[in-house]
């Protein structure tokens, strides 16, 4: 049994509807996780941002792409808290801090990097802070 049929059987077993993209997974996921009841109570908001095709490409959506997207919303400025992993942390809040309006305030939360990371990976991922 894989991972998507998992998924499945908890959806049904929660009568909630089959996931079928990863922002249906992780709403699910969202809605089966054993969260402490104030927790729960915050509100989540997940963007379904579509992807795009470029010079006969499908590309998936970025952290920029899905952050345009939200903006297109009208969201109320305040706080905004970026949850991601290195060594992708400097890139995520260099590209969050570029999009969002200075009305904003930024706050990232990541771990660290596994041993294994090779450097090559470090290297993508600054180079990618300059875009």
């Amino acid at each position: 049994m894989d991972q998507s049929d998992v998924l499945a059987k908890w959806a049904q077993a929660y009568e909630l509807k089959p996931a079928k993209t990863e922002t249906d997974v992780a709403i699910l996921l969202h809605k089966l996780a054993d969260l402490p009841i104030a927790l729960k109570a915050v509100p989540a908001e997940f963007i379904d941002t579509p992807g795009h095709v470029h010079q006969g490409y499908w590309y998936r959506p970025n952290t920029r792409d899905t952050l345009k997207h939200w903006l297109k919303q009208k969201p109320v400025p305040g706080s905004t808290l970026v949850i991601t992993d290195q060594p992708h942390g400097n890139y995520q809040e260099t590209v969050v801090r570029q999009e969002l309006p200075e009305t904003f305030t930024v706050d990232l939360s990541t771990g660290s990097a596994k041993p294994s990371t090779r450097m090559v990976i470090y290297l993508d991922s600054l180079g990618a802070c300059r875009t």
